[in-house]
């Protein structure tokens, strides 16, 4: 049921997307945005019969794109109101994943046993930021479900680069992350407080744009002070089959 709601979402974007870039090229394309949207509607059949939990929201989505129809069909002056309106699709197909993401599947297991593999490994406790790098993707060729990994120090500033997946690796508009400061998430102040792993709930990651979820948990020295913290990202998609 989760893979079919997130194929089903990302069907969703794609066409909202599409819509978007036609009416913004061309005012003729405005007619066109209908035969995109009944694609939409097609997608958002699949979203109701994988989970009925989510009926409420694909209802709402449904309303909207009624309304996208109907501002399709009328001045290049009401543009900016299809674009709102598809705003509003893309937000409530992400809730809907994300309230999908709560449950805590057999995949969280797996990625915090990974975790715990890692982060007892000398080389990412206290490496160089090289030896860092090249120890991380080592650890991702093992762990294929791993697509985005990150090392802080204690303060929260990250000291790696993040470090993709292969299949990641040349996608267009991937962030370097080096010298953030994460001293706010979530995943880096439960990681301090916690010994043990902490897991996320499902969001839509700022690096790849993907759901995912995010376990964490802090890089210790032999007499067990924090050195930093050590993040890595499953995505959602691959939940199931880890």
């Amino acid at each position: 049921k989760i893979s079919q709601t997130v194929a089903a979402v990302e069907t969703v974007e794609k066409n909202v997307s599409a819509c978007e870039r036609q009416i913004l090229d061309s005012n003729a394309a405005l007619g066109h945005v209908r035969s995109q949207f009944s694609v939409l509607s097609e997608g958002l059949d699949r979203i109701g019969s994988a989970t009925e939990q989510q009926a409420e929201d694909v209802k709402w989505v449904a309303v909207n794109i009624g309304d996208i129809e109907n501002s399709a069909g009328q001045q290049t002056r009401e543009v900016d109101t299809i674009l709102a309106i598809a705003d509003r699709v893309n937000l409530a197909c992400d809730g809907m994943v994300m309230d999908a993401g709560v449950f805590h599947l057999s995949g969280h297991g797996r990625a915090r046993e990974a975790a715990r593999e890692m982060a007892g490994d000398a080389d990412l406790v206290a490496g160089t930021r090289e030896v860092r790098e090249r120890t991380l993707l080592a650890y991702m060729e093992r762990f294929s479900f791993i697509e985005l990994a990150y090392i802080t120090d204690a303060g929260g500033k990250q000291v790696t680069s993040n470090i993709y997946a292969t299949a990641l690796a040349e996608k267009e508009g991937l962030t370097r992350g080096l010298g953030s400061d994460w001293t706010s998430k979530e995943w880096f102040m439960k990681a301090v407080e916690n010994p043990e792993p902490f897991v996320s709930k499902v969001y839509r990651s700022s690096a790849t744009r993907e759901f995912c979820f995010t376990v964490s948990l802090p890089l210790r020295s032999t007499g067990g002070r924090i050195e930093g913290v050590l993040g890595i990202d499953v995505n959602f998609r691959d939940m199931l089959d880890i």
